[in-house]
């Protein structure tokens, strides 16, 4: 398989999601997350709002969404569920609207990554290349309009290949 395709989650990596989410304390994470994109990126500051209250609670519920919608489907593999496609690529023109870029994406899952480790002591190379695919699932939903790409179906891959330089590459 090319690792520039997407390639869809295992049940293992499904659980490993879930099993790691429920171990995170999600407000503290939020706050982690904020703080670090902020030391780190001042200048995407003005992309939020002052009080990031709201916010904590909006980007603790959209991971939670995610990691609770990935479906097996016949093939055996795990892909976002079809319902929640469409309202993620309505949140990824919301965010464009509010001059969020497609360059942002891979700064912030980054922080996130990071936020996640530090949140979870024994976070382990299984659960970060998880969570590097969901995130990249999410990433493309948003910005790329949500379409399942999957190894065997190379016409989906070519037409989301200016995204794939953008995202996380996983093994």
């Amino acid at each position: 398989m090319n690792q520039d395709v997407i390639r869809p989650l295992t049940e293992a990596e499904v659980a490993m999601l879930k099993k790691t989410f429920r171990l995170m304390d999600r407000n503290r994470l939020a706050m982690r997350f904020y703080t670090s994109l902020f030391a780190r990126y001042p200048n995407l500051r003005s992309l939020f709002p002052t009080d990031l209250t709201e916010l904590s609670t909006k980007i603790v519920s959209v991971f939670e969404l995610v990691v609770f919608s990935f479906q097996q489907q016949p093939d055996g593999n795990y892909h976002l569920q079809t319902e929640v496609l469409q309202p993620l690529k309505s949140l990824g023109a919301l965010h464009a609207k509010k001059g969020v870029e497609e360059t942002h994406y891979p700064l912030v899952n980054g922080i996130l990554l990071e936020s996640i480790r530090l949140e979870l002591p024994e976070f382990s190379a299984d659960a970060e290349r998880a969570w590097k695919l969901a995130l990249n699932h999410l990433t493309l939903a948003m910005i790329g309009g949500g379409t399942n790409v999957a190894p065997d179906h190379e016409t989906m891959a070519d037409s989301y290949q200016h995204i794939r330089s953008l995202l996380f590459r996983v093994p």
